[in-house]
């Protein structure tokens, strides 16, 4: 998966931005100011993190390096759960103004993906953001 620049309220809304649970690096401070991570999820506790670090003001830097690699095979709970995940999720985002509003959400993803686009463009990521746009539209 390659990234670009954090769009905060991509990722707070799950509007075409995600991040990588084992890319991202915090501060000891961040993360006890926030709470740290809310044990009681099976799945989500990263989002939450997450969600709970922008919402508290949190200043992301992108690096465009690869940093990590993720591996998606049967035995991953992101294989055999995702469906607990997605619930999680949805609770999570019902603590945003617009919440789980469908059409603010469609509408957030075309814009975040126009940022994006340009992102990919401007790191020279052309044949990943062509493959990112066949995916999106005819899968």
């Amino acid at each position: 998966m390659r990234n670009t620049p954090i769009i905060k309220i991509g990722y707070l809304y799950k509007a075409g931005f995600g991040l990588s649970q084992p890319e991202v690096f915090w501060k000891r401070d961040l993360y006890e100011k926030v709470g740290g991570i809310n044990e009681k999820g099976q799945f989500a506790m990263d989002y939450d993190l997450f969600f709970r670090f922008i919402k508290h003001g949190a200043n992301f830097m992108f690096i465009n390096e690869h940093l990590s690699a993720l591996r998606f095979y049967e035995l991953t709970k992101t294989h055999n759960i995702s469906h607990i995940g997605v619930a999680e999720n949805i609770e999570i985002r019902k603590k945003l103004f617009l919440g789980n509003n469908q059409t603010f959400r469609a509408l957030l993803k075309i814009l975040v993906w126009t940022i994006k686009a340009f992102h990919f463009v401007k790191q020279s990521e052309l044949q990943y953001l062509w493959q990112q746009i066949r995916f999106k539209i005819f899968k």
